[in-house]
């Protein structure tokens, strides 16, 4: 049953990085996509989340290998943890307000974040 839930929850963080990965890939306005996936890539929350999700698929998918064991680590899923906490904390005390999203985007954040 833990493999269930770790599974779900690393799928759901993969889909939703995907799925912002993809609006932000689309709609930069005459940025190409390498340039795009630069800047994605170049944020904290996004790497926190791409960790997040794979602290949670890896042990399940291969728990033999190396970094399946070193993402199972109970001191690796806490500093994993504490890395979610401060991107949550920063979005909700300083960022949450700046967002100006439309179209897609707009739809995306309201159904991501009720």
């Amino acid at each position: 049953m833990k493999n269930l839930y770790r599974t779900l929850a690393g799928m759901i963080g993969l889909v939703a990085v995907a799925g912002q990965y993809w609006l932000v890939t689309q709609g930069k306005g005459g940025a190409t996509v390498p340039t795009s996936s630069v800047h994605f890539f170049s944020f904290f929350t996004i790497l926190t989340n791409l960790l997040t999700a794979a602290a949670m698929l890896v042990p399940v998918v291969a728990p033999d290998s190396g970094v399946g064991r070193f993402l199972d680590r109970p001191s690796v899923r806490t500093a994993i943890v504490g890395y979610i906490v401060i991107v949550g904390t920063v979005y909700y005390a300083l960022l949450r307000k700046l967002d100006n999203a439309t179209g897609l985007h707009l739809t995306w954040n309201t159904f991501c974040t009720t």
